[in-house]
């Protein structure tokens, strides 16, 4: 309900929220339209997934850039999608499935001078680590 009077400016919303709620959708668009709030662009983080996933596992992924393009007051609104683990093929498939046109792909290296990993051994042993992780409060189930 926030949302549909122009509170936040940032929306967070699942994949199932957007392709099985059409009313909400709707209402979206109509503010939209009515310049109450406009919508400058609409963001698909992770969109591998709409590939990878949306064919089995959560098919509301594949339904995201239908469901915002089959309402004529969205169909211009921007998609960005987002990813950093997407190979040519998926790529393709995520452009086709939001229904993207002429999209601009930008493309950095896997290389992240940001993050580390680091691996460490344990002298402590599999107990200790159970321990620390709180597991050792977890029943186990007898077979």
């Amino acid at each position: 309900a926030q949302v549909l009077k122009g509170k936040y400016r940032i929306v967070y919303m699942t994949p199932e929220r957007i392709s099985y709620s059409s009313s909400f959708l709707r209402k979206l668009a109509q503010l939209h339209t009515s310049q109450t709030l406009k919508v400058c662009c609409v963001a698909i983080d992770e969109c591998h997934c709409v590939s990878e996933w949306g064919h089995d596992f959560r098919p509301s992924y594949r339904s995201i850039g239908p469901s915002i393009r089959s309402l004529v007051e969205l169909k211009d609104v921007p998609l960005i999608a987002l990813t950093a683990t997407a190979i040519e093929k998926v790529k393709q498939d995520v452009v086709s499935s939001l229904q993207m046109v002429n999209p601009c792909m930008v493309t950095k290296s896997v290389d992240r001078d940001n993050l580390i990993l680091e691996v460490k051994s344990r002298s402590k042993g599999l107990r200790q680590l159970w321990l620390d992780l709180g597991l050792d409060k977890v029943k186990r189930i007898p077979r």
